[in-house]
């Protein structure tokens, strides 16, 4: 069976292959990958403890929650693929502005930590709502199990790869920038190269072209 869904990955579109490199991307540097790991040890290291960042985790949870639905309808509205890039636009720009919470003046950073976490789940909603749709423009009925089944195990595979590294961004850059591994702006390097491997997601799911599902197998 497992050769088989294998053999039903190799007859589908190019196209879908440029969207399981940004699904890929996605776990790498946000959804499990770099940021997951880096975003709290960055808060801490800002001087918060667990109440704040309780906070502002929930604060971007509670957001992704509450525009799923919403996404939806955007998505039906201006096309799941339109969606999907700003989706990715929208983590891009939340991840990297986030990163910056130490260049803000101290009594300004919980409210711009927070903004930021909330525009960086608004961008995770419209990519998980909206993909759906749009990778089954891509596929025939017969494969939709076999791409779903892929697209789950490249998000994890990424995020277990970016966890790994976020792991050693801190000291690699730290030693890079002259500065100590617990220093804020290590960490900050280190979450905007999140989002800088996250931000060719977005032009690869431009690249792809809708409506140009795969034929049945024989």
């Amino acid at each position: 069976m497992i050769a088989r869904r294998l053999q039903t990955i190799r007859l589908l579109d190019p196209s879908v292959a440029l969207y399981l490199i940004a699904v890929g991307l996605v776990g790498f540097a946000i959804d499990g990958g770099v940021f997951s790991v880096l975003f709290n040890l960055y808060l801490v290291r800002l001087g918060y403890g667990p109440e704040t960042i309780g906070l502002v985790v929930a604060a971007g949870q509670l957001v992704f929650a509450a525009f799923s639905l919403p996404a939806g309808v955007l998505g039906e509205r201006w096309g799941a693929r339109r969606m999907l890039v700003a989706g990715m636009a929208i983590m891009v720009a939340g991840c990297a502005l986030a990163a910056l919470a130490d260049l803000v003046p101290p009594a300004a950073r919980v409210p711009w930590l927070i903004a930021n976490c909330v525009v960086l789940y608004l961008g995770l909603a419209l990519f998980f709502v909206c993909g759906a749709p749009f990778i089954m423009a891509l596929v025939a009925d017969s494969q939709r199990s076999a791409i779903f089944g892929a697209q789950t195990a490249v998000l994890a595979l990424a995020a277990f790869a970016g966890s790994l590294v976020g792991g050693f961004l801190p000291q690699a850059l730290g030693a890079a920038l002259g500065l100590t591994p617990d220093h804020p702006a290590a960490f900050r390097a280190g979450l905007l190269v999140a989002a800088l491997a996250l931000a060719p997601a977005a032009a690869l799911v431009f690249a792809v072209r809708p409506g140009r599902a795969t034929v049945e197998a024989e």
